[in-house]
């Protein structure tokens, strides 16, 4: 009797592991469709927004629909001055909100990250996802009612208080994390989320470019809060709480929260063999390298949107999806391959290389083709981004895989924060000069990672070859050197016979 009620359990536990994997899933690919709708319109929206006002034919270049300002055509009446200093005014407003959402999230996600381990994963998830279906609304309304900037500056604070999109994803890798069990691959899991996450940006990137086209701004932000509604409805309704609680509820305190986050950096007996010297240098090396990557997305679509390109929204949004598609499906598809014939390192090096050729090729773009020849050439430069993760996850225990993610999103949202304050200001202030000079800056980021990877491969390889050098012998190795002795001496003394014969 016993065993069957065992069996039945065993059972359970897992089929209730597939629902919440399929429930994240459907979640994450609404959530990333939701999340670059708002995106990709916000960088153009701006764009339409400072060009209506400083065009030299803003009486007649503004379109109404369903009091919405329209999309733009890249005007012929522009000089290169004007367009140059409406490029600056868009990227200074980006990094503003850019600003504003991390600087505050990166503070709110250090709480929220061990505050789900006390109070469950289900409160904070439905905590973030609400928040969002606000500052989404509020932002369409500024759209709508072609408020000033600063009130959608304003707006943006309450994106920050949910802890910006980060919250999100480790709360749901948290989820997925806890319902496997420990005979089974928490990396698939991880590369599942990511999946779906793309496949919701690329159906987003494609549609949202038509739906700007025809309807305007207004639609695009109003559909990205329909579906964060439709999510926080879903959440409430099919989402269990699967973590497990502490049994004693002791007081909530924000303080250790904040400093638990920080926790592989200050202790040691998290990590496995490896030094805390090591562990750092393997997260500056990822730190290096995601700095322009994740801040360069707004830059971007402001020299696709400008002059001598001039791309259209449906475009732009064709070219993202081509684009995400490539790195996440083709790149993944090429690192498998790798994984086969190649060392981790290895692979890193190609990464690197790809990313430093991308951002060169871009920044010498003035044509079509050229911006698909980067991207064709950065198609694996998302390669070192797992294989660094999957380092780092080697060197902390697997009871601390967890804390390990919420640190990897904490320094993302770092990245992203003074990613974008450093770069769109040298957008702004070098465009005059060169358009794409900020391209060749975010070059040398990759390049710098690439080296300290080396240095930290020589580092290794002179370490194993020291600690094989000092390895002590065992007792048995002991018996067979003084064998080896002994058989010497017999040997020596043979000879001098033989010699003293002759």
């Amino acid at each position: 009797m016993d065993e069957k009620l065992i069996l039945i359990a065993k059972i359970d536990n897992k089929s209730s592991w597939f629902d919440a994997r399929f429930k994240i899933c459907i979640y994450t690919i609404i959530w990333g469709c939701s999340l670059e709708m708002l995106n990709i319109s916000e960088t153009q929206y701006i764009y339409s927004y400072i060009k209506a006002r400083y065009s030299p034919t803003n009486h007649t270049s503004i379109e109404q629909y369903n009091n919405s300002i329209k999309e733009l055509s890249c005007s012929k009446n522009l000089t290169s001055i004007t367009d140059d200093y409406i490029q600056g005014l868009s990227s200074d407003w980006t990094w503003y909100m850019q600003l504003v959402i991390y600087s505050i999230g990166l503070l709110v996600m250090s709480v929220l990250g061990p505050l789900s381990d006390k109070v469950g994963r289900k409160p904070v998830l439905m905590y973030t996802v609400s928040l969002f279906a606000i500052t989404f609304a509020l932002r369409t309304y500024a759209v709508y009612a072609k408020l000033n900037l600063y009130w959608y500056l304003l707006f943006c604070v309450v994106e920050g208080l949910a802890g910006c999109h980060y919250t999100y994803d480790v709360i749901c890798l948290s989820i997925l994390n806890t319902c496997t069990n420990q005979d089974e691959s928490k990396p698939f899991n991880i590369a599942l989320f990511d999946t779906m996450m793309v496949i919701g940006i690329c159906a987003s990137d494609i549609a949202t470019g038509y739906l700007i086209k025809l309807t305007g701004y207004t639609y695009p932000f109003l559909t990205g809060t329909a579906l964060l509604v439709l999510i926080l409805i879903l959440i409430i309704i099919t989402l269990k709480e699967n973590s497990k609680l502490p049994i004693k509820q002791n007081p909530v305190n924000i303080s250790s929260s904040f400093i638990d986050v920080c926790s592989l950096c200050r202790k040691t007996n998290i990590l496995m063999n490896s030094t805390r010297q090591l562990f750092l240098m393997y997260i500056l090396v990822y730190f290096t390298n995601e700095f322009p990557y994740l801040a360069n997305g707004g830059i971007k679509t402001l020299y696709e949107l400008g002059a001598p390109l001039c791309w259209t929204s449906v475009k732009v949004g064709w070219y993202t999806a081509a684009a995400y598609f490539c790195e996440f499906v083709i790149g993944i598809l090429i690192l498998k391959s790798f994984l086969l014939c190649m060392r981790d390192h290895t692979i890193a090096f190609l990464g690197f290389t790809s990313s430093v050729t991308c951002y060169i090729v871009f920044g010498f773009s003035s044509t079509d083709w050229m911006i698909y020849l980067a991207t064709a050439i950065g198609v694996i430069r998302i390669l070192p981004i797992p294989i660094i993760k999957s380092i780092l996850s080697r060197m902390v225990h697997s009871d601390k895989q967890g804390a390990l993610f919420a640190n990897i999103y904490l320094l993302e949202a770092v990245c992203r924060l003074g990613g974008s304050t450093l770069f769109n200001n040298i957008y702004h202030h070098t465009r005059p000069i060169f358009k794409g000079m900020v391209f060749f800056v975010m070059a040398l980021f990759p390049l710098c990672a690439g080296i300290l990877l080396m240095c930290v491969t020589c580092r290794n390889t002179q370490t194993d070859k020291i600690e094989i050098k000092v390895e002590e012998p065992t007792v048995q190795n002991r018996k067979e050197n003084c064998d080896c002795d002994e058989n010497l001496e017999k040997s020596q003394k043979e000879d001098t016979l033989v010699i003293a014969k002759n």
